[in-house]
């Protein structure tokens, strides 16, 4: 997937941090090219609150993973 920055802005916006999101095609569609059309999805689909604490990873050391030309790095703070 390639778009997924304006349904994740979404997410983050309406504090929303455990979803499972279904696509049926290539991608996440662009829409309006703006967050706000996830946002009026997401609360008109309805957002429950968990009771569950939420679980947290610490990261101690560098981490780094590549994928052919693609680098994904995490480094403690």
């Amino acid at each position: 997937m390639s778009t997924v920055e304006h349904l994740m802005s979404a997410c983050t916006d309406l504090g929303i941090d455990n979803l499972y999101v279904e696509v049926t095609a290539e991608e996440i569609p662009i829409m309006d090219g703006s967050a706000s059309s996830f946002v009026f999805l997401l609360q008109s689909a309805g957002i429950d609150k968990q009771d569950t604490a939420k679980k947290f990873s610490r990261v101690t050391q560098s981490v780094e993973v590549h994928i052919s030309n693609k680098l994904a790095r995490l480094e403690p703070t």
